[in-house]
């Protein structure tokens, strides 16, 4: 990859390498095109092999949700509710927490939502065990439409992999465990 080529975006229109871009480019990275912008973004390769090796992990983790009974989906929510009760557990997350903190705070960030608090468990544990009495619409005819001789089904399915941006907010993930309900993974 050299700086003044050129890579077609949209099918209609060329970008040009940056001689920043070029210098940083090895075998095996990749260069990923912001379609909005015509900006390059330089991945590397070890980034590159640890996504592909996260996205692996979850369409494997997807493939294993669809044998997941609402049943033992229910009891997640719940064992990881009384897992955010037991005072031990909240304690580790608290001193992980103070970390993240500290580390945004030294880099000038807001920590307006980063910071873990009583509040923010006690609605943790209540979003968990809302999702237990939460039905699941996985293979529930959602809508019908008839007509003479024929019909179509809107059946609930997972869509998949769904991925979330945490931005260092501790109660996205038990938020984001909700997707599970309708056999989606995270």
């Amino acid at each position: 990859l050299s700086a003044g080529d050129r890579i077609l975006v949209g099918g209609d229109r060329f970008v040009s390498v940056t001689p920043e871009v070029a210098a940083k480019f090895r075998p095996g990275d990749a260069v990923l095109v912001v379609e909005s912008s015509g900006e390059l973004l330089h991945l590397p390769a070890a980034e590159r092999q640890a996504a592909a090796n996260a996205v692996g992990r979850a369409e494997a983790a997807f493939a294993q949700m669809g044998s997941a009974t609402d049943a033992q989906i229910s009891e997640f929510f719940l064992k990881f509710a009384a897992r955010l009760e037991d005072d031990a557990i909240w304690a580790e997350i608290l001193r992980a927490n103070d970390g993240d903190v500290a580390a945004a705070k030294a880099r000038g960030r807001s920590t307006t939502r980063l910071v873990a608090s009583e509040a923010m468990r006690r609605g943790m544990v209540q979003g968990l065990r809302g999702w237990v009495s939460t039905t699941s619409r996985r293979g529930a005819v959602l809508e019908e439409v008839r007509h003479k001789g024929w019909s179509v089904e809107l059946v609930g399915a997972a869509l998949g992999v769904v991925g979330f941006v945490f931005e260092g907010r501790p109660n996205v993930l038990a938020d984001a465990t909700g997707v599970l309900r309708s056999g989606n993974t995270v």
